[in-house]
C-alpha cells in the first residue's frame, strides 16, 4: 500500500472518530466527560507504573553515575578555563621551539595514584616450571 492510500484511510478513521465524539457530546455529554477522565486516569496509572519500576533497584547506581559525570564535567571545564587563561597571557610572546628543546623537555607525570599489592611473589619466580 502506498503512502497516498494509507493517508486516505487515516483521514477516514479520524473523521469517524470526530463524528462519534460529536454525536456523544450532543446525546450524552456527561458520558463523554466520564470516558475522557477514565482514559486519562488509565494513561496516568500506566505512566506511573512504567516510570516507577522501569529500572528496578538500579536508581542509586544511576544517581551515583550522574553525580560522577557532573563532577568530571566540572573538572574538565575548570581545566579548560585555566588553559585558556594561560594561552591569553602567552599570545604576545610567541617563541620558536627547536627540536633539541622538544627532546630535552621534562615529561609530565600522570596524576594516577597506583598502589602495590603485596602478594605471592615466590610464585612469580617459579613461573617457568609450569
Amino acid at each position: 500500500m502506498n503512502r497516498k492510500n494509507s493517508m486516505i484511510i487515516i483521514y477516514i478513521l479520524l473523521g469517524f472518530a470526530a463524528l462519534g465524539l460529536i454525536s456523544t457530546l450532543i446525546n450524552n455529554p456527561f458520558e463523554l466527560i466520564k470516558n475522557v477522565l477514565i482514559g486519562a486516569a488509565v494513561v496516568g496509572l500506566i505512566y506511573f507504573v512504567i516510570t516507577r519500576f522501569r529500572n528496578g533497584n538500579s536508581g542509586g547506581e544511576y544517581q551515583a553515575y550522574r553525580k560522577a559525570a557532573r563532577k568530571t564535567i566540572k573538572k574538565k571545564r575548570k581545566h579548560e578555563m585555566i588553559k585558556t587563561k594561560r594561552s591569553k597571557h602567552n599570545t604576545h610572546g610567541l617563541t620558536v621551539i627547536s627540536k633539541e628543546q622538544l627532546i630535552n623537555r621534562p615529561k609530565k607525570k600522570s596524576d594516577v595514584k597506583l598502589t602495590v599489592i603485596e602478594g605471592k611473589k615466590a610464585r612469580k619466580k617459579n613461573r617457568a616450571l609450569f
